[in-house]
């Protein structure tokens, strides 16, 4: 570990060292380059549902195998109605972004990860 890393800072790389792997939905995290999730912002969702940092939590638990993005996915990423299950899958997030990027089908995949026993 760098001088840098160990203290909260980003390394040569660019790489932010959190413990989460630097899933942030707001920069240095994950983004859609590097993972299959989507990170990007959306401001469409009927039900306010977190959804940069509900990919996040996907794309960290599938590329580093942690652990924590269930907590982070049951406990920050979500509140009551406002799960990937309750998306209403309006369209809108997809219809009213520039990239009109896929988001329902890959939030039923989230979904199936982090809410079934």
């Amino acid at each position: 570990m760098t001088p840098a890393a160990g203290r909260g800072e980003r390394s040569r790389s660019g790489a932010s060292p959190s413990p989460a792997g630097g899933a942030s939905p707001r920069g240095g995290g994950i983004s859609a380059e590097r993972g299959p999730f989507r990170t990007g912002c959306t401001d469409g969702c009927l039900k306010h549902i977190s959804i940069p940092g509900l990919f996040a939590d996907m794309n960290v638990k599938q590329l580093y195998h942690d652990w924590n993005a269930d907590c982070y996915y049951g406990v920050v990423h979500t509140g009551p109605g406002r799960k990937a299950s309750d998306c209403l899958k309006g369209g809108k997030c997809e219809t009213d972004r520039p990239q009109h990027l896929p988001i329902r089908k890959p939030l039923e995949d989230v979904a199936k990860e982090f809410e079934t026993a």
